[in-house]
């Protein structure tokens, strides 16, 4: 901008009568040019100043820090040291057991394929993203079954097992043919922790 306003001034001062600027006005924007080139002066040193002692700044903190840190690594494996002393301190207190995995409110949206003799394919997704992958944290889902009326409580299933893949096939034998196979399903963590209960999907087993 000073760049711009100098030359202004000198093209100005040679084709002032081309362009009805008269001679007082640009003495007038000569002051101001040095005027603002003395403040603009001041300013860039100061800056320059500032600069530099935020420089120094970070250095000493870089400092302070690497030495905070190193001592607080020696306290943490001090056998002496408590949680008790790690709080007073403030750097990490250790959680002595890792917290479950948690699954969340997700449940599986099951499906199944009854068109073989009996065999069912047994296919689910997780209700929230509607994906096939298994939702975080959980290892597999739990799949359980019961045939003949539809179970009452979870405590009349039989479980069939868990799987990581979204898709299971139960295997029958002859006398339960024409019968009904009703199924419930629920995600498992790594931790053991259950996420809710699907609903109860329900096929008959061909003969």
């Amino acid at each position: 901008f000073l760049s711009w306003a100098q030359a202004w001034l000198a093209y100005a001062g040679t084709h002032s009568d081309e362009i009805g600027i008269p001679t007082p006005d640009l003495g007038e924007l000569d002051t101001k040019i040095t005027a603002f080139q003395a403040v603009l002066n001041a300013h860039t040193a100061a800056a320059n100043i500032a600069q530099a002692a935020r420089q120094t700044k970070d250095d000493s903190r870089d400092d302070l820090e690497e030495w905070l840190r190193a001592a607080s690594q020696r306290v943490q494996v001090f056998p002496g040291t408590s949680d008790a002393n790690r709080a007073g301190l403030g750097i990490t207190v250790r959680d002595g057991e890792p917290s479950p995995t948690p699954v969340g409110e997700v449940r599986p949206l099951v499906s199944v394929d009854a068109g073989q003799r009996w065999r069912h394919l047994i296919r689910w997704r997780d209700d929230e993203s509607g994906r096939r992958a298994k939702p975080a944290g959980a290892v597999g889902c739990e799949i359980w079954v019961k045939v003949g009326e539809p179970p009452a409580d979870p405590s009349e299933l039989r479980f069939l097992g868990v799987e990581g893949r979204s898709r299971l096939v139960a295997e029958y034998n002859g006398e339960d043919g024409g019968k009904t196979a009703h199924y419930m399903l629920r995600y498992l963590t790594s931790r053991g922790t259950r996420g809710p209960w699907s609903e109860t999907v329900s096929a008959v087993i061909q003969n």
